[in-house]
């Protein structure tokens, strides 16, 4: 890739950053490349440069659901998290940009009076990571009020309405259709406050009280039609297993923590373990719902970390 490329770009440009810095579980090695637009305005003027000049990129927001390799992620990432502009509001619907923290935008409801986000409350991921994987705790999910989206694809923003991000359990179409989130919509219900609040409470003490809270990326596998994921790898024997730095969690088994010195490889074994041990006690294929940074997509918004560039 031709360096001088960057040089039309307004947005800061790190090299060899910390990918430990910029993901839920805290580890990792480094990333190439990471542009770190603070407007949508540099976020769409970044994606035309590198979509002009075909450059293959990845674009991320709090890695929440991502694990990065422990050497050098190659090619070019993208981060929306430090994208700070206003959540606005029109009546009842509620606009935001991809790169503000849900749990922002569950707050903002609150205040508002407006229900239909505050049992996602804890969720660590931005709005476009939320979107992008139809984020979803305690009987509530993204895809319940979403309405619209503004999205960059083919070169250009364009408005588009919430059945085009085809949004399913842990699923969308952003995962192979190359559109990037720039902000979503979504339409709530107006509710007494207290309601509301209360309803964030309960939340909120259960995510404590049934979830670790060291470094993770959440849940691991996805739910299956034989049982809970955490249940399965609990009843294969694997709970609290520690492997160089990395744990099944001691209080849910569908969770690998981050006790201070795990590395990528050594959360890989347990996700291989608890695949291998369910399939061989149970005959059951766990899916995994975290991402690995290096595999590779469909569409350029999926930059495999061995791409050279």
């Amino acid at each position: 890739m031709n360096r001088d490329v960057f040089s039309s770009f307004t947005a800061e440009i790190r090299y060899l950053e910390n990918a430990s810095d910029h993901c839920s579980f805290k580890l990792g090695g480094k990333l190439e490349y990471l542009i770190c637009p603070k407007t949508t305005a540099e976020l769409c003027e970044c994606l035309k440069v590198l979509t002009n000049n075909l450059i293959p990129f990845k674009v991320i927001g709090n890695m929440s659901n991502i694990l990065p390799e422990d050497g050098i992620n190659r090619g070019v990432f993208l981060t929306t998290k430090y994208i700070a502009e206003k959540i606005a509001l029109h009546g009842t619907r509620v606009t935001v940009s991809s790169g503000t923290c849900l749990s922002e935008v569950c707050r903002y409801a609150v205040e508002h009076s407006l229900s239909g986000l505050e049992r996602l409350i804890g969720i660590p991921g931005t709005i476009g990571g939320a979107v992008f994987n139809n984020a979803g705790a305690f009987g509530q999910s993204i895809s319940d009020t979403l309405e619209s989206l503004l999205v960059f694809i083919n070169g250009k923003l364009v408005s588009k309405p919430a059945g085009f991000a085809d949004l399913s359990y842990r699923h969308s179409a952003f995962k192979n259709n190359g559109a990037i989130i720039i902000s979503a919509t979504f339409n709530l219900k107006p509710l007494q406050m207290q309601t509301i609040k209360q309803s964030m409470k309960e939340a909120a003490l259960k995510r404590i009280s049934t979830q670790p809270q060291a470094p993770s990326a959440g849940s691991v596998f996805k739910k299956h039609t034989e049982g809970a994921a955490g249940m399965l790898i609990q009843n294969a024997g694997l709970k609290g297993t520690i492997y160089k730095g990395a744990q099944i969690s001691d209080i849910h088994a569908n969770f690998i923590i981050n006790l201070g010195t795990a590395s990528a490889d050594s959360v890989k074994y347990l996700v291989n373990l608890a695949q291998s041990e369910v399939y061989k006690k149970f005959n059951i294929k766990l899916e995994r719902e975290i991402e690995y940074l290096g595999e590779t997509y469909e569409c350029t918004s999926r930059l495999p970390y061995s791409q050279q560039i």
